[in-house]
C-alpha cells in the first residue's frame, strides 16, 4: 500500500501559513488601536479646550454657515439710504424721515473710543463724522467711515399715500432695526406698524465682503383707490470678512 503524503504536507503548510498570519494581524491590532484612540482623544481634548478649534470641514449651524464663516470682527463702513417709490396711478408717496413721528436712535462704538448715543438729531449725526449721501432719483440717508466694534440702530420712517391733490391720504410707520457686535453677523429687523399691530418686512440680503440688506415696505392707497405705494431702504456694510 501507498500512503500519498504530499497532499497532507501541502495542507499542513497551508494551515501554518494561516496561523502566522493570524497572529501578525492579531500582533498589528494591538499595537495599531491605541494609537487610533489616542488620536481620537487628542482631537476631543482639542475641541473640548479650545472654544474656536473649528473641524477641518467646518461646524454647520442651524443656517449652513460655520461658525468661522459667521464671525464678523469689523465694520469699517455703514451707509443708510431710503426713498419712496412711485406709487400708482394718480396718487402720490412720500417718505418722511426725520419728522415726528419718524425718529431715529443710533448707538455705535467704534475701536478705541468711547460708545456714542445720537437720537432724533441730524446735525449731531454730522458733528460725529456721519456725512449725507443721496440717491439720483430721489433718497436720503448717511454714511461713515471707521472702525466699528458695536452698533444698534433703530429708524422710524412715515411713509405716506396721497391721491386726489392730498385731500386723501393714508400714512403707515415703518421701522428698521439693526444690532450687531464684534464676532456676530448683523441682525436686521423690519415692520410695517399699522394701528399698533407689526407685520414684519424680510429683508432681501446680498452676502460677501460688501453686506447688503433691502428692505420693502407697501401699503395700501386711502380708500376708494387700487393699488398701493411703498419705499425701501438700504442697510449696506462694508465687513473684516465676507458674510457667507
Amino acid at each position: 500500500m501507498k500512503i500519498k503524503t504530499g497532499k497532507l504536507f501541502a495542507n499542513s503548510a497551508n494551515s501554518k501559513n494561516k496561523i502566522i498570519k493570524l497572529m501578525t494581524a492579531l500582533i498589528l491590532l494591538v499595537i495599531i488601536a491605541p494609537m487610533g484612540c489616542q488620536s481620537v482623544s487628542h482631537k476631543k481634548a482639542q475641541k473640548d479646550n479650545n472654544p474656536e478649534y473649528q473641524h477641518p470641514h467646518g461646524t454647520a449651524g442651524a443656517s449652513g454657515n460655520t461658525n468661522k464663516q459667521a464671525l464678523i470682527n469689523r465694520i469699517t463702513n455703514i451707509k443708510l439710504i431710503s426713498w419712496p417709490m412711485p406709487a400708482t396711478g394718480e396718487c402720490n408717496a412720500d417718505l418722511e424721515g426725520s419728522v415726528p413721528p419718524a425718529k431715529f436712535k443710533l448707538s455705535y462704538r467704534e475701536k478705541g473710543k468711547d460708545a456714542k448715543i445720537i437720537e432724533n438729531n441730524v446735525n449731531e449725526l454730522m458733528q460725529n463724522g456721519w456725512e449725507i449721501i443721496t440717491r439720483s432719483e430721489g433718497g436720503y440717508g448717511f454714511e461713515k467711515q471707521g472702525e466699528f466694534v458695536e452698533l444698534n440702530f433703530d429708524i422710524y420712517e412715515e411713509l405716506s399715500c396721497s391721491c386726489n391733490d392730498d385731500s386723501e391720504k393714508n400714512s403707515t410707520l415703518i421701522n428698521v432695526k439693526i444690532d450687531w457686535s464684534s464676532g456676530a453677523p448683523p441682525i436686521t429687523e423690519g415692520y410695517i406698524i399699522n394701528k399698533g399691530a407689526r407685520d414684519e418686512a424680510f429683508p432681501v440680503v446680498i452676502n460677501g465682503r460688501v453686506a447688503i440688506y433691502e428692505f420693502s415696505f407697501t401699503i395700501p392707497l386711502p380708500a376708494g383707490n387700487e393699488g398701493g405705494c411703498s419705499s425701501k431702504l438700504l442697510a449696506v456694510f462694508s465687513l473684516s470678512n465676507p458674510l457667507k
